[in-house]
């Protein structure tokens, strides 16, 4: 996708949960990363980053707050402390504080409408399997373990106890996850 209102973004709330979970103060060398990619963490963000942009973010904070992590943990990592940053943020307080009211499972109902907060491609496609045991499809995914961190954070986060989020599958850039709680 070149150009135009085609081009995959994420919005820039996503960004400052980073930034959010990740400093001030910042760990040496992160903010010299972060300008390198063209963000200014002092200033507002954007209303949008290309896709490729935020993947280099994810990758850059990825490595240098969690080094020792094989890519898969660190992109899991990664996804529980977006949630962290996301708490932090207006919309995110406001976001979960709802979520929490409603509970895992209207939650997971409400999956594409709460990632195109996020960007402006994720669909999920959710499957009841058993009573607090879905799978999820997700037609575009370029970091497993960052979705499973992103799904493990936020259903914690509004009440998912003895909770896994598993990779059930992948096939592409689709990844199917397996997620189960007890109420």
């Amino acid at each position: 996708m070149a150009g135009g209102h085609d081009e995959r973004v994420v919005f820039g709330a996503s960004v400052e949960a980073l930034l959010r979970a990740f400093g001030p103060p910042w760990k040496p060398g992160a903010r010299e990363a972060l300008v390198k990619l063209g963000i200014e963490p002092e200033q507002p963000p954007r209303a949008a980053y290309p896709l490729e942009l935020y993947m280099q973010l994810l990758k850059s904070l990825g490595e240098i707050h969690f080094p020792a992590a094989a890519e898969d943990e660190r992109y899991f990592q990664m996804g529980q402390a977006f949630i962290r940053g996301f708490e932090r943020t207006l919309i995110g307080r406001a976001q979960l504080s709802l979520l929490k009211l409603i509970g895992p499972r209207r939650t997971l109902d409400r999956l594409t409408r709460s990632f195109r907060n996020a960007n402006n491609y994720t669909t999920a496609n959710l499957r009841e399997l058993a009573s607090s045991h879905f799978e999820i499809d997700f037609g575009f995914v370029q970091f497993p373990g960052f979705y499973r961190g992103v799904l493990d954070g936020g259903l914690r986060a509004v009440g998912a106890a003895n909770l896994s989020v598993e990779l059930a599958r992948r096939e592409q850039m689709a990844a199917t996850f397996s997620v189960r709680w007890t109420a």
